[in-house]
């Protein structure tokens, strides 16, 4: 699956606008495909209310201060990046919706603003009513690798067997909008993986084939028979299965650990953590497997970090990791 020239020109467009200027475009495409009076705009999110009950959520920010000018889309690889920063984090999120509703699609779609800077939009506009009548769950298109489903601060464990059977494989994740969206509009949601890799920095690379192979796996979500409302449930309140043991208990009580040098990460109970002699990282404090230790005794996440000389908070704490 590569993209067609069509399609190539149109996430071109997208990936060289600003916030500002997509925020205002997407208004309009929105307003082209949904009925005039199901659409808003305010500063934090253009939303627009369609005809199924799930939401599809991307936000328009990158970390970039600028656009990319330069793109380059390698058709026999069949990857994208850019010297300049490509911003697929997540402007491949915004292209997918606006791709699946081209197909059309009419599910609910929320574009959120400034989620790079701590979800401001998506934490703004959860102060007022949900701007759906029905809404059964929520689908993030912000997530790096190919098949990733991240569930963050949500435990209902029926939705998490859900998603997987449309071919997803759950991970943890740190923090994104659905963290924001879904305690507030009562609903479970999903972060999915879109195919971007080294986000953040301007080594990013989207794999294309990926990014359209999510795209189809939501579809079929979308087309689904079987769909139902699954509730919000906090991982506070639920229980979780250890990846070692497989004994359950209280979500609070276990601990995420990564397994890779992708900061693939699984949960352990106290025990066998001591079992597996779970290493700590000297910077954000989280575990990690021994056989992944490098020798500044980072994390995979603190250690890539570290190499493109971004900075992290740690318990509200900003700094550049030594």
């Amino acid at each position: 699956q590569i993209l067609n020239s069509r399609d190539l020109h149109s996430f071109k467009a997208i990936l060289r606008m600003s916030q500002p200027k997509l925020h205002n475009a997407v208004y309009q495409m929105l307003k082209n495909i949904y009925p005039a009076d199901k659409v808003t705009k305010t500063p934090d999110a253009v939303c627009a209310e369609g005809t199924i009950p799930i939401c599809l959520v991307a936000h328009l920010d990158t970390v970039f201060a600028s656009p990319p000018s330069e793109i380059y889309y390698d058709k026999e690889a069949n990857v994208m990046w850019s010297p300049d920063g490509l911003g697929a984090d997540d402007r491949a999120g915004v292209f997918s919706i606006l791709k699946i509703l081209s197909a059309g699609y009419l599910p609910h779609v929320v574009f959120t603003t400034d989620e790079e800077s701590g979800a401001v939009g998506a934490s703004n506009l959860v102060q007022h009513e949900c701007p759906f009548k029905e809404l059964d769950y929520i689908i993030e298109l912000d997530r790096a690798n190919a098949t990733d489903c991240v569930f963050y601060e949500g435990a209902n464990y029926e939705f998490e067997d859900y998603v997987e059977s449309f071919g997803f494989v759950t991970a943890l994740g740190s923090f994104t909008d659905i963290v924001e969206l879904c305690p507030a509009w009562g609903v479970s949601g999903v972060n999915l993986s879109i195919g971007y890799r080294d986000e953040h920095t301007t080594s990013e690379i989207l794999f294309i084939g990926q990014m359209l192979a999510t795209i189809e796996k939501v579809k079929k979500m979308l087309d689904a028979h079987d769909r139902k409302k699954f509730p919000f449930i906090s991982e506070y309140e639920g229980t979780c299965k250890c990846n070692s043991c497989g004994k359950v208990r209280s979500s609070y009580m276990m601990i995420p650990v990564s397994v890779d040098d992708k900061n693939h990460k699984i949960w352990l109970c106290g025990d066998c953590v001591a079992n597996e002699q779970v290493e700590w990282c000297d910077y954000c404090y989280e575990g990690f497997m021994p056989g992944i230790l490098n020798k500044d005794k980072l994390c995979p996440e603190c250690e890539r970090l570290k190499k493109n000389g971004f900075t992290r908070t740690v318990f509200g704490n900003t700094r550049a990791i030594q």
